[in-house]
């Protein structure tokens, strides 16, 4: 009996991991199995059946809305401003208030992003 698997996700290996063939492979990291036991499949094969996972991984690298190396907020980080009060972006002045260590939970996340 053969158990079908399903990938979870699929990944283009870089260029020195092309099997002795030529072929791409790519590391494949299976639906129901951790981290660890993700592994290197035939690029024909994974393409043949799980092509819509290579398009979405493909269209995740080009998507902007996801941060990379080129994010102008990652080349000029804001200037650090301390709260002393919670925003109203945050819910500020309503029903939820944050706690004092919670709000210093946030300006330190905040300060530490901005280094």
């Amino acid at each position: 009996m053969v158990k079908l698997m399903f990938v979870d996700s699929v990944v283009p290996c870089p260029a020195s991991r092309a099997s002795e063939e030529g072929s791409q492979e790519y590391l494949c990291k299976w639906r129901g199995l951790p981290y660890s036991e993700c592994t290197w499949e035939d690029g024909n094969l994974i393409s043949s059946w799980f092509q819509a996972e290579i398009d979405t991984y493909i269209e995740r690298n080009a998507s902007d809305c996801i941060p990379n190396k080129n994010a102008k907020v990652l080349r000029h980080r804001p200037k650090f401003v301390y709260m002393k009060e919670q925003l109203r972006s945050l819910g500020g002045r309503g029903k939820f208030q944050l706690r004092d260590y919670q709000l210093e939970g946030v300006n330190w996340l905040v300060k530490s992003w901005c280094k």
